[in-house]
């Protein structure tokens, strides 16, 4: 990091710069809408699956309220990179992939686990397709940054994200807002609660619809072509039989056409396209793509699932049920070479229709003892499968992969907690998990070259047994200020190659082998003056076996002049190193202004790459017997080399961020006005192995001002994101056909009215 950022770090933290760190479950009073924030260390969460003050959890954590999300503008889980240090949401097509402190995933088939796991309300999110959804009645999102292999263990070696939705009440009570911003941006959400039987059953239901037009226009007629509409709805039945003993069922549904995910644009112009006679080439605009006549770009997915929640009070503890299933379909056709060919020919496209679906279930058990002892144990159980039904990929010949990747995990866990004084403070953490995966793939290859045939369904299947433990002290300096230190391991399980139809030598199907993380942290938490709360965290992971995917244009039989085709291959590659640090603080200047930022520092580099596979653009002097690729950049799509990066920097992994969020209320009578702003600034950021395709460094604002009516419960606002129009990129597509970029949404505003009762 140069003096420069270091100096900016300082003067932030000592001039009342602070972060993001705010609370999870909110049960200090305190009104959200006003600047006077309750004290960070005096808020109560639930990382460690029990009520507990923040300042107590030996963990960094970030979270936001619900009201705290509105006044950011945000209403998506990628939303959160702007508003947590340390954390990056990107995307690849129609799936949202989490970067925490640099670890994140490339492997993102169907029957795949993201390493930043996701919850919903409790429930673990199996599928990959799930990262993106609207939020109309969240109660409060938490960022659990680490490895959390003990209490949310399965496939949560970077962090855990939990966003939970608010309950049935006894009381009526509800909410309702209509916005309008351009690209003809229409949204419309709503959250409605009612009891049933007084104090025995209540219900709940919330929904959301958006659309617009998009931001994306064809070079063929400049049309918009990425339409965007989402439609989202909960259900929620609290029951309360007796009164140790809530229930809450649960159903959802949401489906999402997003077809700007679909779209790229070649970097530098580097397309396979540029090889196919009477292709129309892009002119580089970040914002003007191309539309196949034949095939149009799709990205359409939908999702259903319900379930129920059983929480008892035994007395001396929690007992807690979670039962949940649910499905998500995705429909995906992407424009390879991202050109425009003559009428009748494909191109280079990839049609995808893929499925997961899977039933899960936890029980478990948290402590109220008095005295220095206490507990939590569990137990976890998944059965699911994912997989393409199927994958079409049509070029001048065309190849139907079908896959079925299923899998069976399960998992006891369990912490302890012990005071050994009443300033030093123990906790110990084991998990136990087993997870089996099997594959069945098959191949059919029609068109120009039938001859080849049909690849029978092959069928694999591992296990693998995995300890995690978790060890943490924390000494209590003040009252109101600890020291901590937390060593905890994680494990992201296994997993086969669901597009494969190349076999290893020993005809066995690839698959990657689990990856572990081990993390140690240690760190401050404390309130100074009544005013300030500080988070100080440093971390260094040895992080191993890293699951990969890298696309190569493999050959679809052994003969020498066999035509080949691109696909993804999945491999573990390498081994790395992460040190950081997280600096957090909240300042709060009486009761109007309050002032939130966060800082990551971040050092996160590979450290045993010695055959990292790179797509590295066509050169006239490439020599693909000799693995040599010189002269000059022709831009006709990329060649598969081996190179050794150990020593680069990890992709997704940049070096500073920071984001600062001041917030001025205002009273005006009875009524309040809100002034609320975001500044959020990254240095690059590596999309490839090699560091070749990168985001440059950028610095963004988002605004928002409301005026509420508190006696009518109304507020008028008008908002903006992005209002400095950054060039922002959204994912990477490097292949054997080009260098695939898509952006980010540019300057977005516009107008809100709701209302609260």
């Amino acid at each position: 990091m140069s003096i420069s950022r270091f100096a900016l770090a300082s003067a932030l933290l000592t001039s009342g710069g602070v972060l993001f760190e705010t609370s999870a479950k909110a049960q200090v009073a305190a009104d959200p809408g006003s600047a006077e924030v309750a004290a960070m260390g005096d808020i109560i969460v639930t990382a460690q699956r029990r009520d507990e003050r923040l300042r107590d959890v030996p963990l960094s954590i970030s979270a936001m309220t619900g009201q705290q999300l509105r006044d950011a503008g945000i209403n998506n889980i990628q939303g959160l990179t702007a508003a947590t240090p340390g954390l990056l949401m990107d995307a690849v097509g129609s799936v949202t992939i989490p970067s925490i402190r640099g670890i994140t995933t490339q492997v993102t088939n169907a029957g795949s686990d993201l390493n930043v796991a996701f919850y919903f309300d409790g429930v673990y999110v199996f599928s990959p397709n799930t990262g993106m959804l609207d939020l109309p009645d969240v109660e409060r999102i938490e960022v659990l940054k680490g490895p959390q292999g003990t209490l949310f263990g399965r496939n949560a070696t970077g962090g855990a994200i939990r966003v939970i939705t608010r309950e049935p009440g006894n009381d009526v009570a509800g909410s309702l807002s209509a916005s309008y911003g351009n690209l003809n941006s229409v949204g419309i959400k709503g959250f409605v609660s009612v009891p049933v039987i007084q104090d025995r059953a209540a219900l709940s239901v919330a929904g959301s619809y958006e659309h617009n037009d998009g931001y994306l226009r064809s070079i063929q007629n400049g049309d918009y072509v990425s339409p965007f509409r989402s439609r989202t709805f909960r259900g929620k039945l609290r029951l309360d039989p007796i009164d140790n003993v809530k229930i809450i069922l649960f159903a959802d549904w949401w489906a999402r056409d997003d077809t700007a995910t679909g779209f790229a644009v070649p970097l530098n112009g580097n397309t396979v396209g540029r090889t196919i006679p009477g292709t129309i080439l892009l002119p580089g605009d970040p914002y003007i793509v191309a539309q196949n006549p034949i095939m149009p770009i799709t990205n359409t997915n939908d999702h259903y699932g319900y379930g129920g929640t059983v929480s008892i009070d035994a007395g001396i503890g929690e007992i807690k049920s979670i039962s949940a299933f649910g499905e998500y379909k995705l429909h995906a056709v992407n424009d390879a070479d991202n050109s425009v060919q003559p009428d009748g020919t494909y191109g280079l496209l990839y049609d995808s229709y893929s499925t997961d679906r899977a039933f899960s279930q936890e029980v478990s058990f948290s402590s109220k003892l008095p005295g220095k002892f206490n507990f939590v144990l569990g137990a976890y159980y998944i059965n699911g499968w994912g997989g393409f039904t199927p994958l079409n990929v049509l070029d001048t010949f065309s190849v139907s992969i079908i896959s079925k990747q299923s899998y069976n995990a399960k998992a006891l866990f369990g912490e302890v907690y012990y005071d050994v004084t009443d300033r030093l403070h123990l906790i110990g953490g084991l998990r136990y998990s087993h997870e089996r995966r099997s594959l069945g793939s098959g191949l059919f290859i029609y068109g120009t070259d039938s001859a080849l045939g049909t690849l029978s369904p092959d069928v694999a299947a591992r296990s693998w047994n995995s300890f995690t433990p978790r060890a943490s002290i924390r000494y209590d300096l003040t009252p109101k200020s600890n020291v901590y230190f937390t060593f905890t391991k994680g494990f992201k399980g296994g997993i086969f190659q669901s597009s494969a139809f190349a076999l290893n030598p020993d005809g066995t199907l690839p698959l990657a082998d689990p990856e572990t993380v081990y993390s140690y942290e240690a760190g401050f938490k404390g309130t100074i003056a009544n005013i300030l709360d500080l988070n100080i965290a440093l971390y260094h992971y040895d992080y191993k076996n890293l699951q990969i995917n890298n696309f190569v244009c493999v050959p679809t039989s052994p003969a020498p002049d066999a035509p080949c085709t691109n696909t993804s291959v999945i491999q573990n590659a390498a081994a790395a190193k992460i040190n950081g640090a997280d600096i957090d603080a909240t300042l709060r200047l009486g009761t109007m202004f309050a002032v939130r930022a966060g800082i990551s520092l971040l050092d996160a580099k590979y450290t045993d790459f010695k055959n990292a596979p790179v797509n590295d653009p066509t050169r006239s002097g490439y020599d693909p017997i000799a693995h040599t690729n010189t002269g000059t950049v022709l831009n006709t799509g990329n060649v598969p080399l081996i190179r050794d990066l150990s020593g680069y920097r990890m992709i997704r992994a940049p070096k500073f961020t920071l984001n600062v969020s001041p917030a001025l209320t205002v009273p005006v009578g009875d009524d309040q006005l809100r002034l609320n702003a975001t500044v959020y600034h990254t240095s690059p950021i590596s999309y490839t192995f090699d560091g070749r395709i990168q985001q440059k460094q950028y610095t963004t604002l988002d605004a928002r001002a409301s005026y509420t009516f508190e006696k009518s419960g109304i507020t008028l606002a008008v908002y903006g994101n992005n209002l400095t129009n950054t060039l922002r990129i959204a994912s990477v597509f490097a292949t054997s056909a080009g260098d695939a970029v898509s952006y980010m949404r540019p300057r977005t505003y516009g107008a809100e009215a709701s209302i609260r009762f």
